[in-house]
């Protein structure tokens, strides 16, 4: 067996308690989890994930997108569903 050795941390108590009952759901303790995350560390040589600080553009993209439709005079908006399909040509 692994010798193993006790290690303190220091966690928001609310991220503990969401990570716990995350972990748990995949059958994991919080010791297991850690352990997994310490070993992908080493197997990375690094973090396994890739920190940043951007930005999400797509998110702003889109949502810039939705605003230039909605306020658009060429586009033709629709109330309802059926209306969308009787200007397709779809009739009742």
């Amino acid at each position: 067996m692994v010798k193993t050795v006790p290690t303190q941390i220091r966690i928001n108590k609310d991220v503990k308690m969401r990570a716990n009952k995350l972990f748990s759901g995949l059958g994991l303790d919080m010791s297991s989890a850690v352990n997994i995350f310490l070993n992908q560390c080493i197997i990375n040589n690094g973090l396994p994930f890739v920190i940043t600080t951007k930005k999400n553009n797509n998110l702003d993209r889109i949502i810039n997108e939705a605003y230039k439709i909605h306020n658009s005079k060429d586009i033709k908006g629709f109330h309802n569903v059926d209306d969308l399909f009787k200007n397709m040509g779809y009739d009742e």
